[in-house]
């Protein structure tokens, strides 16, 4: 379907339920009561394919030939959306849903999205009354403004939670004081424990015509507008059971289309953030120049052949991968100990941020990992830089939940 012709597109999230037949477009299913009309930058249903299986049949005649029949109907949906803020309450959003979904959980605060320093601090830990009902272990805190001397508006990964505040690293550049506002992250997680999670879809073009169906989907993603002056997007991949164009007969809809398109603006700030690469859960406060990053989460989904199953699947499941992270860093910046890291399989954390206020900011953070290969020098608009690959690692030592301890989460305040 071209974007020109695209009206819109709408999901529904089905948690565990795998999907196997499709429902009347024309039915309140598919209204923004029961289903989420997204806002997308692009997409592409080039991969919900159907080849035809060729008939052997011999034929007298030397140009005859039998029509093809059916083959199996299933394939893959892509679509872009820019990656936004969490909302101001204590929801996740259609975003967060796509990430839930792909990779296992999302955790959100408890009590309330923001609340503010209320005592004593330090640079690794602030005073906030009943802190532990606001969030947990590996989420993450924003503290304070860009510019302050202090928090920052930076990410901060929480440690540890107690009814009288937070600990967290890295360090803030100053101290907290009372009055500084602390947001709340919703953290999307790889949550090994999680059930496989599903997702239908209905593509509308001519309201009257156009519209295509898939069911019993499984996600997939990967970021890109990472650099300065972009806007950051997640590329969504939705692995279809089963596609349709929508029947003539009764089931298409004619949709109301003035419905606002769910998700919000990108989480920007002038595409300005924060680079954060030091030894593993160090407090040390350790901002990089880089450029050139590539944020890899290498998520695989897996089908379960089920001749029963709709075109021979009987669901999906995540299969393992790990996740990575490329950049570059000017050369002046540690590459001898960035070598000796790599020589001696130094475990590092590293979050990328980006943006620096509430609903407007998103990081993702890789909290155990590995340079997994020499850096090498290269050159980025004429400076010197070492190129690293940094590959995730679960780190049991984190704690006991697949939260804290998960290889890579994506933050969004």
């Amino acid at each position: 379907m071209g974007i020109s012709s695209l009206r819109e597109l709408r999901l529904r999230f089905l948690d565990a339920t795998f999907s196997e037949t499709f429902t009347n477009a024309a039915s309140t299913t598919w209204n923004t009561d029961n289903s989420h009309k997204i806002r997308t930058v692009s997409i592409d249903d080039s991969g919900l394919s159907q080849e035809g299986i060729e008939d052997e049949t011999l034929e007298t005649r030397m140009y005859r030939k039998r029509a093809n029949h059916p083959g199996l109907r299933k394939g893959t949906l892509k679509f872009d959306m820019y990656v936004d803020g969490a909302p101001s309450g204590t929801g996740q959003g259609v975003v967060g849903g796509l990430f839930e979904v792909a990779m296992g959980a999302v955790v959100n605060p408890t009590n309330a999205r923001s609340s503010t320093v209320n005592g004593t601090s330090t640079t690794t830990n602030i005073q906030l009354v009943s802190a532990d009902t606001y969030c947990e272990p590996g989420q993450a805190v924003l503290i304070g403004a860009k510019g302050d001397g202090k928090g920052g508006g930076e990410v901060k990964i929480v440690t540890a939670v107690s009814a009288l505040g937070a600990s967290y690293y890295p360090a803030c550049a100053g101290i907290p004081v009372t009055g500084d506002t602390v947001i709340f992250s919703s953290t999307a997680f790889l949550d090994e424990d999680a059930a496989q999670n599903y997702v239908d879809s209905l593509l509308i073009g001519d309201d009257s015509a156009d519209q295509r169906q898939t069911v019993g989907g499984a996600t997939t993603f990967s970021l890109e507008g990472l650099a300065a002056g972009e806007l950051p997007k997640a590329s969504f991949e939705i692995t279809a059971a089963d596609h349709q164009y929508v029947e003539a007969s009764g089931d298409r809809a004619a949709f109301n289309h003035d419905a606002a398109a769910a998700g919000s603006n990108p989480a920007h700030d002038r595409a300005i953030g924060l680079t954060h690469l030091g030894d593993a859960q160090a407090t040390a406060r350790t901002s990089r120049k880089v450029a050139g990053i590539t944020i890899t989460p290498n998520l695989v989904v897996l089908e379960h052949p089920e001749p029963g199953g709709v075109n021979g699947i009987g669901a999906y499941e995540r299969a393992p991968g790990v996740p990575e992270i490329e950049m570059s860093l000017l050369h002046d910046q540690d590459m001898p100990g960035l070598a000796q890291d790599y020589n001696t399989g130094t475990a590092k954390s590293c979050i990328l941020q980006y943006g620096h206020a509430a609903t407007k900011t998103f990081a993702v953070d890789f909290p155990n990992c590995y340079v997994a290969d020499l850096p090498t020098r290269d050159d980025e608009d004429g400076l010197t830089v070492s190129k690293i690959k940094l590959r995730a690692n679960e780190d049991y030592s984190a704690g006991n939940t697949d939260l804290n301890r998960s290889a890579m989460r994506i933050h969004r305040f």
